[in-house]
């Protein structure tokens, strides 16, 4: 059957399909929105970047898997955003075949490495305030531990850069062009029709899905939830705490929340995007999809780059380092000479499991 297609004389009939025709204003309310985000995320990832690595006390094990991730949210900016925008704005894919590879491989490389880099922030505060280890993850521990995530996850991405191809087809008076999946096809037989299929992709998918994303959000919530018993149950009733375990006490307490904060965001953002990709993959009828996909899609890829504007924002509103962090540098920027507050980063930052 697809021999058949593929010898179809195509060139000597016109096109049947219909040619995207996008209203003007879909066009500028799309472009101002992926606008908006691109600029927040770049502005704001790099701000995080700048901020961890110019200041000494702020470079931090969980610190150092923050940077990471907005080194991941960086990649999806650059790379993903506007060929999503495009893609949606223009008939067929005009991108050529280097992004079209690239493009989807940046998205499953860039959620691995960032679902890595959160499962590896909660094992190391799991063990540092369920079993009280201090300095379990030490600094060098934490860069190997870096290279191993993104080794693992060039190579989870890898049979997407591998079977990921631009199509084209030529009509009487169209050129038809899309960006699909070229994985082995399977046939089988259903009564009087042959239908292919692709198993090894529905598999790798399914697989990245399950595997890579919604069980390591069930273990991460089920270990920060162990971690919130634990600091509520560390201070005995009627005990008094000097003035310095109580100030410890509450930066761990804060410092959970906003990590609970960032994995709960990503879990929300990136959601969407693995119903649709699991919904692709596993529903029974192969036809070519609804017109509700497309706009659904659209929405999905849209939440998944908005992660990449709110994590900023989230180091920003809990944490003061980050804050000073800023401040400091705008002072830079700005000339002011006026005396820089440092000694927000000198609290507790001999305490291994409570810096961030």
């Amino acid at each position: 059957m697809d021999d058949d297609l593929k010898n179809f004389p195509y060139e000597k009939f016109p096109y049947g399909g219909v040619i995207k025709e996008v209203p003007v204003w879909e066009m500028v309310v799309k472009s101002v929105i992926y606008g908006i985000i691109t600029i927040s995320s770049l502005f704001g990832n790099v701000l995080i970047i700048v901020i961890v690595m110019k200041n000494k006390t702020m470079k931090t094990v969980t610190n150092y898997y923050i940077v990471n991730l907005a080194v991941a949210d960086l990649m999806v900016t650059l790379t993903c955003t506007w060929v999503t925008l495009v893609d949606n704005l223009t008939e067929g894919w005009i991108l050529g075949a280097f992004f079209c590879k690239l493009n989807t491989f940046t998205k499953v490389l860039s959620l691995v490495a960032s679902v890595l880099s959160l499962t590896q922030i909660a094992y190391d505060r799991f063990f540092g305030i369920v079993f009280a280890l201090r300095a379990r993850m030490t600094e060098r521990r934490a860069s190997i531990s870096l290279v191993i995530i993104w080794i693992f996850s060039i190579i989870v991405a890898l049979p997407v850069l591998i079977y990921r191809q631009l199509k084209s087809r030529e009509w009487l008076d169209h050129t038809e062009r899309w960006c699909d999946d070229d994985w082995p096809v399977e046939e089988e037989v259903v009564g009087n029709f042959t239908r292919t299929t692709m198993p090894l992709r529905t598999a790798y998918f399914v697989s990245v899905s399950v595997v890579l994303y919604f069980i390591p959000m069930v273990v991460m919530s089920l270990a920060y939830g162990v971690i919130i018993l634990k600091l509520k149950t560390t201070h005995i009733p009627g005990e008094i705490m000097d003035k310095r375990d109580e100030q410890q006490a509450k930066t761990k307490r804060k410092i959970i929340i906003m990590l609970i904060t960032i994995l709960a965001v990503f879990c929300v953002c990136w959601l969407p995007c693995q119903v649709m990709l699991l919904y692709t993959e596993l529903r029974g009828n192969r036809s070519k999809l609804e017109d509700w996909y497309y706009h659904f899609e659209f929405a999905a890829y849209t939440m998944a780059y908005s992660n990449s504007v709110l994590n900023p924002i989230i180091y920003a509103g809990f944490n003061e380092n980050f804050k000073q962090g800023l401040s400091n540098i705008w002072r830079r920027l700005s000339g002011d000479p006026g005396r820089r507050l440092t000694h927000v980063y000198n609290t507790y930052s001999e305490t291994t499991y409570t810096a961030v």
